[in-house]
């Protein structure tokens, strides 16, 4: 069982923006970036833990490309008709 404690911590801007920048750019909460670089500084990281938040990203942003190309053929579908156009792959 995992216990939660929590901390108030006064950061200079600079940052708290980097912090939250990272946080976006991985697609994951502030606190897991917090949490994982007070971890690295002290020696407590699972090494697979930024590579797997890395690869989940990077499969969100292709599931989102791929419903992105299959929306646009079914616009061009309906735009020429079907006729010689591939169906789309379910996913």
């Amino acid at each position: 069982m995992v216990t939660k404690s929590q901390i108030n911590v006064r950061l200079p801007d600079g940052v708290i923006e980097a912090l939250k920048a990272k946080a976006e750019e991985q697609g994951v909460s502030l606190t897991a970036v917090i949490t994982t670089a007070i971890k690295r500084d002290l020696g407590l990281e699972d090494p697979a833990i930024p590579t797997a938040i890395a690869l989940e990203s990077r499969v969100q942003e292709l599931e989102a490309q791929m419903t992105s190309q299959k929306k646009f053929l079914q616009t061009l579908k309906s735009l020429v008709g079907t006729k010689g156009l591939p169906e789309a792959e379910a996913s």
